[in-house]
């Protein structure tokens, strides 16, 4: 009999057969956090993009002090016994027609402890979106696009899309932010026209002293690597879109400084 996994629930301990519908609650916002070794290098960067987006949306603060929701994260990986690395999602959201808001700790396991590089590239593809659509502050519940460009990925026996927008500018992918690499350095594209400001894009940057650059679909050919990047997976390294192939030296190289910033900060 498989073991019942617990939850934490507007201040209790729960056991519950599936996560709210999210259909029903498309108020609200999420986090989700890298846990292991019983430490979150990055929680205070989640911690703030969330209480920032709640604010700015609904001018309510609604998370608990950091420090408390740090114990109570650390509190539900022990209950769960996890003995590897987990996703730890933060989410404060409240149903349709209701009034009152809901904070949910959802501990998720992974099969893995620190970041690991995928030496078999990913395939993707591109699709249009309506930059309007995309998330642009933090990680809002109404996420339909995002799921939308993962059906249609995993449709095409692909792993991921890159999102683009009517002008062709490639504005971000379905699970995270890109970096490309050209001209013997690392850029990201610049959030004016949409994308969310990640987390891992952010500490990426500073590691990779990467700088902001358009990047446009027909502009695909001309760079020499791209990687995909969020705070789960760390760096996804992308080797073919449609008939366009990219090298892994570059990204194996910034994969290299990621994974020596992450055991240090479990140090």
């Amino acid at each position: 009999m498989s073991k019942e996994t617990w939850y934490w629930l507007n201040d209790e301990w729960v056991h519950i057969n599936s996560l709210p519908d999210p259909d029903r609650c498309n108020e609200g916002g999420f986090e989700s956090i890298f846990y292991s070794h019983h430490c979150m290098p990055l929680f205070t960067h989640h911690y703030q993009r969330l209480e920032k987006g709640l604010l700015g949306d609904y001018g309510l603060s609604l998370l608990p002090p950091p420090s408390y929701l740090q114990e109570i994260i650390h509190v539900l990986v022990d209950k769960n016994e996890f003995e590897q690395g987990c996703k730890i999602r933060v989410r404060v959201y409240k149903y349709e027609m209701e009034e009152a808001w809901n904070l949910q700790l959802e501990a998720v396991p992974l099969p893995y402890s620190e970041y690991l590089f995928n030496d078999i590239g990913w395939q993707v593809g591109t699709w249009e979106v309506e930059s309007t659509q995309l998330h642009r502050d933090y990680k809002h519940h109404e996420r339909s696009i995002y799921l939308a460009a993962s059906t249609k990925a995993k449709s095409n026996q692909l792993q991921d899309l890159l999102l683009k927008d009517a002008q062709g500018r490639i504005l971000e992918s379905s699970i995270g932010n890109i970096f490309f690499f050209k001209n013997g350095a690392w850029h990201t594209p610049p959030l004016d026209n949409g994308g969310i400001p990640g987390v891992m894009r952010s500490l990426l940057i500073e590691l990779l002293q990467a700088k902001e650059e358009q990047l446009f679909e027909n502009e695909l050919r001309k760079i020499e690597e791209l990687f995909i990047c969020n705070a789960i997976r760390g760096i996804v390294w992308v080797e073919h879109c449609g008939d366009v192939v990219w090298k892994q030296e570059e990204t194996k190289m910034a994969f290299t400084k990621l994974a020596a910033w992450q055991k240090k900060s479990f140090a």
